[in-house]
């Protein structure tokens, strides 16, 4: 039991952070190519976008999900993708290198990053 405890606090760290990042900007990147309403610039660009969505939603999503919680529960969690695209709109507003041409475009951003994410992580761990 204690084995496990530690590999799992050995697991969660500075390392995994960055592995997220890189997850995520690698995500964006392939949204963006493949998605006609998601502009990113660049690798490095990706990067600050993943950066700053991290803190965003670490913030605004946060709050956010806090008001959102009957909604959430009401939609099985679906309201969610709904808090993330206020985030990546937000992020998309303050960003250059990042566009995102609408709400819808954004909601269909938050569902693809989830899955990339899950699928990209999968890969790399």
């Amino acid at each position: 039991m204690d084995l496990i405890l530690l590999d799992t606090f050995s697991q969660a760290g500075i390392g995994s952070y960055g592995i997220n990042l890189i997850a995520t900007a690698l995500a964006l990147l392939l949204a963006g190519y493949f998605l006609e309403g998601i502009t990113v610039k660049g690798i490095f660009s990706a990067l600050i976008i993943a950066f700053a969505l991290s803190i965003l939603h670490a913030t605004l999503g946060a709050f956010l999900d806090t008001l959102a919680i009957g909604f959430n529960l009401v939609s099985f969690g679906l309201f969610s993708f709904v808090v993330d695209a206020v985030v990546i709109l937000v992020a998309s507003w303050f960003l250059d290198g990042f566009r995102v041409k609408s709400f819808l475009w954004a909601i269909v951003l938050a569902f693809v990053l989830s899955i990339l994410n899950g699928v990209i992580l999968r890969m790399l761990t």
